[in-house]
């Protein structure tokens, strides 16, 4: 099954970067994508707390204002 999306942000420092999300050429009309994208990235980081899993990287999809978003996030563990 693929999943389409319209934009997807990668943060490969593990943590949100600001120029990554600004990098997003798509319209925030709502004004509050960035939260969102912002809560995701840290929900993604408390996945990574669970060494027991021990992933590189975990990408989840979020919906706002009729788009979808993929947030792809590097385990900061991973990064040499």
């Amino acid at each position: 099954m693929a999943t389409t999306f319209d934009y997807e942000f990668g943060f490969p420092s593990g943590f949100f970067d600001q120029a990554v999300y600004n990098a997003c050429p798509i319209l925030d009309k709502l004004g509050k994508r960035q939260a969102v994208i912002e809560a995701t990235v840290i929900n993604i980081q408390s996945v990574f707390n669970n060494n027991v899993l021990n992933l590189h990287k975990f990408s989840t999809f979020v919906d706002h204002d009729n788009k979808s978003y993929k947030v792809t996030v590097t385990n900061p563990a991973w990064i040499v």
